[in-house]
C-alpha cells in the first residue's frame, strides 16, 4: 500500500470550502508490498499490504473528522491520496512488529453499505456494490465480498438491496436562513395556492391563532401563478389580517408585500424616497404605497420584523435539514450577499447543535 502527497490536496473544511470526490488506482495497479506514511511534520509510520482493490482520497472529503493509520498524526488526511486501502484479509501484509489483527483493526469501519449500485462518478472504475465509511470518511469501495475486510464487532452494515449509492451532492450556491425563514412561514408558493385569496384565507386562519400585534409571515408566492395575474396589495393582506402586521416573501426574496401594520411598523409613507437601490410601488394618483417594496428583505429582516422565537427557529433548522439530506444534499455554501460576523457565528452555533448535519 502507497501513501502519496496528493499533487492538489483539498482543504479540510475548517480552513475552506471543497468538493467530495472520489479517487481510484485502476484495477491493474502494480503490488506495492511496502510504504511509508509521511505527515506534514515529517514523521514517518511504516505500513505494508497486498495488492489493493480500490482507493479513496479522504483529503477530498469535507468531513470535519480527523482519520490516521499506525500511530501517525491524524491532520495528514489531508494532504494525502491513499491508494489501494481495501485489500482482501488474505492479501493483507503485516508490516514488521504488527500481527495481521492488528493490521485488520485499522480498517474496521463505523458503517459498511453493501449490495448496493455505488455510481462513483469515477471514469475509470465507474461502479461498485460496497462502501465502507469510519469517522465520517470513506475508507474503501470495492464489491461485495471485499466487506469482510472492514467488519468489525462494532460496524452497523446496511443492506441497500440494489438502490443506486451516489456521492453526496454540493449545493454552491444556497441561503440557509432564506430557506429556514420559509420553512417556518405560511407556504404560498404556488403548489399550495392559487389565487390572492388563497393567500387571504391562510393568513386569516394564521390570524385566529396568533395575539394581536404579532408578525404574520408568508413566503414563496408567485404572481405569474395567481388568478389575478398580479403581486398581491397591502389592502389585500389588511382584509386577512387587520390587526396583525403581515409581511409576505415573493419567491425570488428581492421583492415583499407588507400591510398597513407592516409598513407603519417599517416607516414607510407616501414621503419616503426609496432607498439606495430599492424601490417603493405607489398608487398614481396619490403616492400612496402599495405594499409592494423591491429589494428591502435584508432590511427588514434586520432593522423591522424581529427574530423567530428559539423553537420556531429550531423547528425550521430541523425542517430544513430533512429536507437536504432527503435530497442527497451533504454539504452546501451559503451565499448570502450580507452575511457579517453574526450569521457566521449562528451558523457556527447551529452546526455545532448537531442538529444541522450537512457541512457549511
Amino acid at each position: 500500500m502507497r501513501f502519496e502527497p496528493h499533487p492538489n490536496p483539498s482543504p479540510s473544511t475548517e480552513r475552506g470550502f471543497g468538493s467530495p470526490s472520489l479517487s481510484f488506482p485502476s484495477p491493474q495497479a502494480e503490488r506495492e508490498p511496502e510504504g511509508e506514511v509521511v505527515t506534514p511534520r515529517g514523521e514517518r509510520s511504516h505500513y505494508s499490504s497486498g495488492e489493493g482493490v480500490w482507493g479513496v482520497s479522504p483529503g477530498f472529503y469535507n468531513f470535519p473528522h480527523d482519520w490516521g493509520i499506525d500511530g501517525a498524526e491524524k491532520e495528514f488526511s489531508d494532504s494525502l491520496n491513499i491508494r489501494g486501502f481495501s485489500p482482501p484479509p488474505s492479501l493483507i501484509v503485516p508490516a514488521p512488529g504488527d500481527t495481521l489483527n492488528s493490521v485488520m483493526k485499522k480498517t474496521e469501519a463505523d458503517l459498511i453499505l453493501f449490495n448496493a449500485n455505488v455510481i462513483s462518478m469515477d471514469p475509470d472504475v465507474p461502479s461498485a456494490q460496497m462502501v465502507a465509511i469510519y469517522d465520517g470518511r470513506i475508507i474503501g469501495v470495492g464489491n461485495n465480498e471485499d466487506r469482510e475486510a472492514f467488519r468489525g464487532d462494532r460496524t452497523r452494515i446496511i443492506d441497500c438491496e440494489g438502490r443506486a449509492l451516489v456521492p453526496g451532492f454540493h449545493d454552491a450556491h444556497m441561503h440557509i436562513f432564506s430557506l429556514i425563514s420559509s420553512l417556518i412561514s405560511l407556504d404560498c408558493s404556488p403548489a399550495a395556492v392559487s389565487s390572492i385569496v388563497d393567500i387571504q384565507c391562510l393568513i386569516a386562519e394564521k390570524a385566529v391563532q396568533v395575539p394581536a400585534g404579532t408578525w404574520i409571515k408568508g413566503s414563496e408566492y408567485d404572481k405569474f401563478y395567481l388568478e389575478e395575474g398580479r403581486h398581491p396589495t397591502r389592502w389585500d393582506l389588511d382584509k386577512a389580517a387587520p390587526a396583525n402586521p403581515v409581511k409576505l416573501a415573493h419567491r425570488t426574496r428581492y421583492a415583499c408585500v407588507l400591510n398597513s401594520q407592516g409598513l407603519a411598523l417599517a416607516g414607510i409613507t407616501a414621503q419616503t424616497p426609496d432607498p439606495p437601490g430599492c424601490l417603493i410601488e405607489r398608487e398614481a394618483n396619490t403616492g400612496e404605497p402599495t405594499g409592494l417594496l423591491f429589494g428591502m428583505n435584508a432590511y427588514l429582516g434586520k432593522r423591522v420584523i424581529p427574530p423567530p422565537a428559539a423553537e420556531e427557529f429550531n423547528r425550521g433548522i430541523s425542517e430544513a435539514n430533512r429536507i437536504l439530506l432527503e435530497n442527497g444534499i451533504t454539504s452546501l455554501q451559503d451565499a448570502t450577499v450580507y452575511n457579517e460576523p453574526a450569521q457566521w457565528e449562528q451558523l457556527r452555533e447551529i452546526k455545532n447543535s448537531g442538529k444541522f448535519l450537512p457541512r457549511v
